[in-house]
């Protein structure tokens, strides 16, 4: 929780202060809105401040105060500790001043009367902090509990909270708190540690989930793997729901570990579950490879499960693995075989995010058609179930194909029921895949100033490094349509850094093209030349038809700011089979606007014209006010050279 709060303080204007010991890195140190303060130890006289104020009516000797703060080197708490070691003992004489400050607690540990001591340790069991009531409830074996406590209080090992919601008690100091559940022997903090778990249980019976963290920690410590994975796997759907992938991914981990405890009859079921969840969190965290050797390490474990629906969650599962990792293939084929066995299962949410990961893979693959076909059906059949986050990814890839057909009316439609979805759900990831749609869409149809203001608050309220990732692609991109080169290749740079480590061939060839559009807007048409080249190469070699028109079209515009035409001809002939072939139309009218300047380059009218034509056809069709305008300054200048008789309306078909 206290890294969750860390991460959002950028949202919420606020002021934390905490501490912590030396040997600690605390995962938010390098925010940049943290400030790193050190807090030195205490001089000599300091230090001797603390120990007479420690002692207080019972003044030490000026030699001892000094043997003290020598050995203590300013640290506050071993001063403390050491002087009320002494003062317990009640004689400083001949007594050895152990060297660490674990030693000198240990020491003052070991000075308790029995019951005291057993108390401490059950507290030290339960945490930093616990309640009378609980405390009580675990310790109900030990005799003389009020006096016991009593001794913790005089002798400052516990403190109450006053400011609490009921009666609680706190331990002096952490390191207090940690050397005391270190004196116990495993045996003995299992036993406590089971009680614990057992009292929360009956405590909070009707309200479990608020008490997951705690059930997880005190389960995951005794020899009960099956409680020990069940509050695991529920503290992290929870953290899950938070979009708290990190504390979701470390939870799991430990889950795995103790599901490989579990008897030979539930073990694998329990794993495959486990496995499944770790592997989504790992997602958002562009863990890929990762979850690929996870996923192909248990897979052996299918063959003795009794419940198929976790067998066609894994194959699903597998396929989005394959699909972010560029293996559009593999992807396909796991999506087929998760539908398979949920159609025979009947297991309608897995047929349906099965289609959203074939309209995603069809998407990749440059065919928005089949993509819309499969994101319908997926939200036809979640729509019918109470998976709301997987109704709103469907929208979502829906979506995207609606943009690369070139239906950005039906795109805003669909990526906005996802939207109203995440903000329902409180769901921050589903919220910022919309957000950067949307801003993509804006400025693909001319508006980029909008455009960029939604891709730039994606990007600051990006809740994972894989919704950073998209929002830094379509705000580099966004800043291409505003013509911007230098922002552009700074976000787009940025963005192809973050895939070096999984290859997604398809996303990489999208980023890389747009880079090279990015260059050649900056004048560098070498540049641009060869990172054009590069994006082919991978279209090709990952046969992925939208990313070899991206590429050609791309290479076809390098070519004519070289004065290449006869190369401008080739590149825009192959980018328009390719986009005429998936169909994406507003790419074709990109290219047939593009056909219309090469063919008034090289003096032919009247092919200008009709390709002309053909452009504003497209453009009108789509609504996209920013290339009609383009195609009027074209149409324009074609009309002034066009002798004055024969001079006719703009853009007319050709006979």
């Amino acid at each position: 929780m206290r890294n969750l709060l860390i991460k959002f303080d950028k949202f919420c204007p606020s002021t934390r202060l905490m501490t912590y010991r030396p040997g600690f890195h605390p995962p938010w140190m390098d925010k940049s809105y943290v400030t790193h303060l050190t807090l030195r130890r205490l001089n000599m006289a300091h230090s001797l401040s603390l120990i007479e104020d420690v002692a207080a009516q019972r003044p030490l000797s000026s030699t001892v105060m000094q043997r003290i703060a020598t050995r203590a080197e300013g640290h506050p708490l071993f001063l403390e500790a050491l002087t009320r070691m002494l003062l317990e003992r009640g004689s400083a004489a001949g007594i050895s001043v152990p060297d660490t400050i674990q030693e000198v607690l240990m020491a003052r540990i070991d000075g308790l009367s029995a019951p005291a001591r057993r108390l401490l340790q059950t507290a030290a069991v339960l945490g930093r902090t616990a309640s009378l009531e609980l405390l009580q409830q675990v310790a109900q074996g030990i005799r003389d509990f009020a006096q016991a406590l009593q001794e913790l209080k005089r002798l400052e090992f516990l403190y109450e909270q006053t400011m609490a919601a009921e009666p609680s008690y706190a331990f002096r100091h952490g390191l207090i708190q940690d050397v005391t559940y270190q004196s116990l022997l495993q045996s003995h903090r299992e036993t406590i540690h089971t009680a614990v778990g057992q009292a929360l249980e009956t405590r909070y019976a009707d309200r479990l989930a608020t008490v997951y963290d705690r059930l997880a920690y005190h389960y995951a410590r005794t020899p009960d793997a099956a409680k020990a994975v069940q509050y695991l796997t529920r503290l992290a759907e929870r953290a899950v729901n938070g979009s708290a992938h990190v504390e979701a991914v470390e939870a799991l981990q430990e889950a795995r570990r103790h599901a490989e405890r579990l008897s030979a009859d539930t073990r694998d079921q329990h794993l495959v579950h486990v496995v499944i969840h770790l592997v989504h969190s790992l997602h958002f965290l562009s863990r890929f490879p990762e979850s690929l050797t996870l996923l192909l390490q248990y897979q052996h474990c299918l063959a003795q499960l009794q419940v198929s629906s976790l067998i066609g969650v894994y194959h699903l599962q597998l396929g989005v693995t394959y699909s972010m990792l560029g293996e559009h293939t593999q992807a396909v084929q796991q999506a087929q075989r998760a539908l398979e066995v949920a159609t025979e299962c009947g297991d309608e949410i897995t047929m349906g995010r099965a289609h959203y990961l074939w309209a995603l893979e069809a998407y990749w693959a440059g065919q928005p058609q089949q993509g819309i076909a499969h994101g319908q059906q997926a939200v036809a059949l979640l729509q019918r179930s109470e998976r709301r986050w997987s109704l709103g990814m469907a929208y979502i890839y829906l979506g995207v194909n609606y943009v690369l057909q070139g239906d950005f009316a039906l795109a805003l439609e669909a990526v906005q029921q996802a939207r109203t979805l995440g903000e329902v759900l409180e769901d921050v990831s589903l919220q910022n895949h919309a957000t950067w749609i949307v801003g993509w869409v804006q400025a693909t149809c001319g508006d980029w100033q909008a455009g960029i203001a939604a891709c730039e608050q994606a990007l600051e309220r990006s809740p994972a490094p894989l919704n950073t990732l998209f929002a830094l692609c379509a705000l580099g991109h966004a800043y291409l349509e505003k013509e911007d080169p230098e922002q552009a290749i700074l976000h787009l740079t940025q963005a192809i850094e973050q895939t070096q480590h999984f290859h997604h061939q398809p996303l990489q060839t999208w980023m890389t093209t747009l880079l090279a559009e990015a260059y050649l807007l900056q004048g560098d048409s070498l540049r641009a030349q060869s990172l054009a080249r590069q994006a082919l190469d991978m279209a090709t070699t990952s046969h992925n038809l939208w990313g070899i028109g991206l590429a050609q079209h791309a290479l076809g515009r390098i070519a004519r700011a070289r004065g290449a035409l006869l190369e401008v001809a080739t590149h825009l002939t192959e980018a328009l089979h390719a986009f005429t072939a998936m169909p994406a139309h507003l790419k074709v009218a990109q290219v047939q606007l593009d056909l219309a300047h090469l063919a008034q380059a090289q003096g032919d009218l009247p092919a200008a014209r009709q390709h002309l034509h053909a452009a504003q056809t497209g453009f009108t069709a789509l609504h996209v006010p920013l290339y009609l305008e383009r195609t009027r300054q074209l149409a324009s200048r074609l009309d002034m050279a066009r002798p004055r008789a024969a001079r006719a309306l703009r853009c007319d078909p050709p006979d």
